[in-house]
């Protein structure tokens, strides 16, 4: 047996000089222990980029790279010999009993062995994973792949906003009569807060805009432009973080992106913006992280030879070429817009494409641009600017009010508060019933009065329409000079003053309409004059008036029908 010890030994140690030697053999000719720090790029592995600078994390993969191919090629190997031993042993052992002792222990050492070694690489595997992470990745790799991801050194440093930021060229401002200062071409400010005599006016959160970037083809020049909405004009931007291998990448305060190629590598990176308005005493400050989709140029398609043709008072033609087959889109939007409308997408794939734009203002600047898809890859031009024909006509945003149709609504505004008739025939079986049921009440108590019965849906969506516009006026104050506007906000004011509701002056909250409301489906009234309201259910139970109080805090003379004919939901 010592002999057989010797030999097996020796055996051993040739196996494992053997398949180290395979993977050495194996890392020189498919890949590098490590994907880093070499001179040239190896143009079989498309998916790495061997020339990038090798770091702490390149020498954690290292070992990591090391310590998996010996469990998962050495050991098994050694393992199974093992095995094959141990049952050869074991299966000639009856003319040597020690052979079977023998074959028993190295099955049982080979079998402790593995549950060790396995469970100390688990330990030092999760230790690797912990220190390099993959905190930047959407799609984490198995927890047995060490990734180097995430920033690599210091980022470039983010200076704060100027304190005054320079306003768009030659953009001027004013106070208004509701003193804020709002932007007027004759105004004699140059900046949004102008220069602190007025409240600057917000459009609302500050927002980084657009909501994504294209894809980008790897290698090419990436160019991107962002932008922002709501807020106060103007807006500064600077470079938040990046993936490492952008690390030259240009953002500057105007919102350009770009001045670098994309990687060579295909996949996914990305870059954070971060942007301020021009909001006092403190500005708003805004993060965006964007992802950029690099593909291989074989799996992308280029657009060219992009006009523009047909341009009318409403309209105007895009044309371009791809050189693969691919969708068909074109977005646009009046220039200086932060976002743009995108048309109907045209899945037919083809390599010539022609896109009608409609709906456009007359004698107004726009900017288009081209949009083609194929899988995986979407393709968008440059920026195209064109000028409608005719002359500019500023159509006023405000919505007239709807017209009122309904006999029951035009008879409240007309001026009659209490309404006993409905033009729905469910809804008057109510209004029949819960007129009865208020007489019965009103004999018991004399002093009784209707404050509000039947609330017709349509007046309810007049007066909540009423709501909304004084709220849009108030949000946009170039209503208020827009001559376009001036008959529907007198139509506007001659509502607010007729209801004295929600004014311009006096805004108030109002509920949308529902046809679930108890005064709009014929069950409710508001009933006045009780002295005690507290002890006026036990009355109406006793003389079987099917009346009930409510008892509701925000609306003390409220009553519902408690058996309405109708149980449903006004139309």
């Amino acid at each position: 047996m010592n002999i057989l010890s010797g030999r097996f030994c020796k055996t051993l140690l040739i196996i494992t000089v053997i398949l180290t030697g395979v993977f050495f053999a194996h890392s020189s000719a498919d890949a590098a222990l490590v994907s880093c720090g070499r001179l040239q790029d190896d143009p079989a592995t498309t998916n790495i980029n061997e020339t990038k600078q090798c770091t702490v994390c390149d020498t954690l993969v290292l070992g990591s790279n090391i310590i998996n191919f010996m469990l998962f090629t050495v050991v098994p190997a050694i393992a199974v010999l093992l095995y094959l031993i141990a049952g050869f042993l074991i299966l000639l052992g009856g003319a040597n009993p020690g052979w079977v002792s023998a074959g028993t222990n190295i099955f049982k050492t080979t079998t402790w062995g593995l549950i060790i070694v396995f469970g100390a690489w688990m330990i030092t595997n999760s230790v690797l994973k912990s220190i390099a992470g993959n905190y930047f990745d959407e799609q984490p790799d198995p927890w047995n792949k060490v990734v180097c991801v995430g920033p690599v050194g210091p980022l470039p440093p983010v200076n704060p906003p100027p304190v005054n930021p320079p306003p768009p060229t030659g953009q001027k401002y004013s106070c208004n009569e509701n003193n804020q200062c709002v932007a007027n071409a004759n105004g004699q400010h140059s900046n949004s807060t102008c220069d602190n005599k007025c409240q600057a006016v917000s459009s609302g959160p500050f927002a980084i805009t657009p909501e994504s970037l294209p894809d980008a083809i790897a290698g090419a020049l990436l160019t991107y432009r962002v932008g922002g909405t709501g807020g106060i004009r103007p807006y500064v931007f600077y470079l938040s973080d990046r993936s490492p291998e952008l690390a030259g990448i240009n953002v500057n305060t105007s919102g350009f992106v770009g001045a670098i190629r994309a990687p060579l590598v295909p996949s996914t990176y990305f870059i954070a913006i971060l942007a301020y308005d021009s909001s006092t005493p403190e500005p708003q400050k805004v993060i965006k992280k964007y992802t950029i989709k690099v593909v291989a140029a074989a799996d992308a398609v280029v657009i060219s030879n992009v006009v523009i043709t047909n341009v009318t008072n409403t309209g105007a033609t895009i044309t371009w070429t791809t050189d693969k087959p691919s969708t068909s889109q074109a977005e646009y939007a009046i220039a200086g817009s932060p976002s743009g409308t995108p048309t109907t997408i045209n899945s037919t794939l083809t390599t010539t494409h022609r896109v009608v734009i409609s709906g456009l203002r007359p004698g107004t600047d726009y900017v288009v641009r081209a949009k083609s898809r194929i899988t995986g890859f979407t393709a968008v031009s440059s920026n195209y600017n064109f000028k409608t024909t005719g002359s500019v006509t500023t159509a006023c945003p405000l919505e007239p009010l709807t017209p009122i149709t309904d006999p029951a609504a035009l008879a409240m505004e007309g001026g009659q508060t209490i309404v006993w008739t409905s033009s729905n025939v469910d809804v008057q079986r109510n209004l029949t019933k819960l007129q009865a049921e208020f007489n019965k009440l009103k004999s018991l108590i004399p002093t009784a009065v209707v404050n509000s019965a039947y609330r017709p849906l349509s007046y309810q969506a007049h007066l909540y329409e009423i709501f909304q516009d004084a709220q849009q006026v108030n949000s946009d104050p170039s209503i208020s000079s827009n001559a376009s506007c001036n008959v529907t906000l007198q139509q506007l004011t001659a509502e607010e003053i007729k209801h004295g509701v929600c004014s311009r002056s006096s805004p108030c909250l109002a509920s949308a309409p529902s046809g679930c409301s108890s005064h709009t489906k014929g069950t409710g009234i508001d009933i006045g004059g009780i002295s005690d309201y507290n002890n006026v259910n036990s009355i109406l139970q006793q003389n079987s008036v099917d009346l009930r109080w409510q008892g509701l805090t925000d609306d003390r003379v409220h009553f519902n029908l408690q058996n309405p004919p109708f149980t449903g939901c006004a139309p």
